[in-house]
């Protein structure tokens, strides 16, 4: 199976990186791949679809930390988000 993980930084997800790179961007006989995107819904929409364009994954994540920082979730808490809003977005 093929992976592929998505974040805005380097930094969200480093840790992860590092792991990763250590067994070869192999996990439990799948495939990883990481593609880190920027900061901003255009240039997240310009890469992955860049990335799609290639190799199709048969699972995306995307992992950081959403621009939130919260006592209640702090960082390394894994969080099911059910439904998005844009807070910039009128409807």
């Amino acid at each position: 199976m093929y992976i592929l993980l998505v974040a805005a930084t380097r930094l969200e997800i480093q840790p992860t990186i590092d792991y990763l790179q250590k067994h070869s961007f192999r996990c439990q006989g799948n495939d990883i791949d990481v593609l880190i995107t920027g900061v901003g819904s255009i240039s997240t929409t310009y890469l992955l679809m860049q990335s799609l364009n290639g190799r199709r994954p048969d699972y995306m994540l995307q992992a950081g930390i959403a621009g939130s920082f919260s006592e209640t979730w702090p960082p390394g808490t894994v969080i099911l988000i059910n439904e998005e809003l844009v807070g910039d977005a009128r409807g």
